[in-house]
């Protein structure tokens, strides 16, 4: 299977997991996906008009695929998208499990139903998490490579953006090969420049062009390193695609500060940018030497290059492993035909309430889940919850007790309200103390506050973050009511920020998954939840 067609399968089977093209679709992932290839996912416009029927899923999948620069890029922003699942699942399933343990003295499998008829269920079990795993394995062993990073950074010697490392390694006599690399670039129009006019600089041309395509085969050899270091969940990859650049570069924004692999992209980008401006004075010098000595640096800089081509493929990158491309296609498949795929918005909802659950016992408050039956199914509403789905009991005082509701339905003033979780009093005084509403599969706009006073008020986006929690914090009067998204919201808000009152907060947070909880979550939920007698 060549290239062209691999990346061409990858990215349908990703446009169909995400449900690019209808009302479903995971928009702020989708976004996310094709901003990382230099691609706008809104401009993908129908070319002929709304009279005419158009594939937008085949479309996105052509220009996907035309924009990745390779199948490894694809991968790791699979990974990326896939991972959050992953983490949420072993999140849900430490929580669950630890609860049947107590109830049962066993927890093989936790078994998530809706109450509603004629809905699937999503069973999360050991065996089912080393699934996910393997599959996360499979997907990033396509090109096992063991890198010696010490090599690496002695054949840099990268400092302060200039390189002082040697070539060959074992001699500090030899070539500051990096460097001399580096410098070609800004070399080669002087030195065509003066072999149009001094016939007896031809040979230093002629030796510059074979310096060039030496150097350039060792970029090649490092980029391909590189790439093959991509399908590794959490980093990002960004797609530089210029028009002045020979090709697009694949590089992670985010290796560690100062790692070998860090200080390699870096050399690769300066490279392909011709970004290296440290040496003009020394370029200057070169030029005006021995036509013949420079002629001579040129073919030793040649002749160190194919060297460390071969150093750096047969040495320091040494591929361990593969996997043949089909295998890699099935285990794709196989990823996103999970049935955690298509119940990803109840996960994330179920994560958002075991979240919530954590924050209450770093608060004080024990966690007894209710409707447990046989020790492993927990059974959560969809909507118009009429139970509780946990209680929470004070440590310092066992006999104060609140019910946690899932999809609680309140009809306050003829408007109805089902926030996703709820913390309140118990029955049957019951009082909303915390709201948690969970939104997914979309970014949010902030909106604007709502403008009491004014006769005729401007119209609000209703799905704006603000409107959402001002609609719960309004109609259920909590002491704390959180939105909280599990994609973007613009512009930017930060979580600390208190956009209600003194007596009824309002907290906003974008991002909200697993690894990304801001502390003032549980910061405030302990506040909605302490009980008054308590200092």
């Amino acid at each position: 299977m060549v290239e062209e067609d691999l990346r061409e399968r990858l990215a349908r089977l990703i446009v169909d997991a995400l449900e690019v093209g209808n009302g479903k679709m995971e928009q702020d992932t989708i976004n996310a996906l094709f901003r990382a290839f230099g691609v706008d996912f809104a401009s993908l416009a129908d070319p002929r008009g709304p009279s005419r029927k158009f594939n937008k899923r085949g479309a996105a999948a052509k220009r996907l695929a035309s924009a990745a620069p390779s199948a490894e890029a694809l991968i790791s922003k699979l990974i990326q998208c896939g991972g959050w699942i992953v983490d949420m699942v072993e999140e849900v399933y430490r929580r669950l499990a630890s609860h049947a343990a107590t109830t049962t003295g066993t927890s093989e499998a936790i078994r998530l139903e809706s109450s509603e008829v004629n809905t699937g269920h999503l069973t999360i079990s050991p065996a089912f998490i080393e699934q996910l795993r393997h599959l996360e394995r499979v997907l990033r062993s396509v090109d096992i490579i063991n890198v010696d990073t010490e090599a690496i950074k002695e054949f840099l010697g990268w400092d302060n953006w200039e390189f002082y490392g040697h070539f060959p390694l074992d001699s500090r006599e030899s070539l500051r090969l990096a460097d001399s690399i580096l410098r070609l670039s800004s070399m080669a129009p002087d030195v065509s420049a003066r072999a149009a006019s001094d016939p007896a600089w031809c040979s230093v041309d002629d030796a510059m062009q074979r310096a060039k395509e030496a150097a350039d085969e060792l970029i090649d050899h490092a980029e391909r390193a590189l790439r093959g270091q991509m399908a590794v969940k959490d980093l990002e990859v960004v797609n530089v695609d210029l028009t002045d650049v020979p090709r697009s570069i694949v590089l992670p924004r985010n290796w560690p500060a100062g790692s070998a692999m860090n200080s390699l992209a870096g050399f690769v980008l300066m490279y392909r940018l011709d970004l290296y401006e440290l040496d003009v004075v020394r370029r200057r010098e070169s030029l005006s030497c021995d036509a013949l000595a420079l002629a001579q640096w040129l073919e030793s800089v040649a002749e160190s290059c194919r060297r460390a081509s071969i150093w750096l493929n047969d040495e320091v990158f040494r591929r361990e492993d593969s996997i043949d491309v089909w295998q890699w296609v099935d285990a794709i498949r196989e990823f996103l035909n999970l049935p955690l795929w298509g119940q990803r918005d109840l996960l994330y909802e179920i994560w958002v309430l075991c979240e919530t659950l954590g924050a209450c016992e770093q608060a004080g408050w024990e966690v007894e889940l209710t409707g447990l039956h046989d020790g492993n199914v927990w059974v959560l509403p969809r909507n118009r919850g009429d139970a509780p789905v946990a209680k929470l009991r004070y440590g310092a005082d066992p006999t104060i007790v609140l019910d946690v509701w899932r999809e609680r339905h309140r009809k306050v003033e003829s408007r109805e309200f089902s926030p996703d979780v709820t913390v309140s009093t118990p029955e049957p005084n019951s009082r909303e103390l915390l709201v948690v509403e969970a939104k997914d599969r979309y970014g949010m706009a902030l909106g604007r506050p709502s403008l009491d006073g004014q006769a005729h008020p401007p119209r609000r986006n209703e799905k704006a973050a603000l409107s959402v929690a001002e609609k719960y914090a309004a109609g259920l009067r909590p002491v704390v009511t959180w939105v909280c998204n599990h994609c973007e919201i613009v512009p930017k808000v930060d979580p600390k920020k208190n956009y209600g009152d003194a007596w009824n907060l309002i907290h906003l947070a974008a991002n909200f998954r697993p690894s990304h909880v801001p502390a003032v979550f549980a910061k405030t939920v302990a506040y909605a939840l302490r009980p008054y007698h308590v200092p």
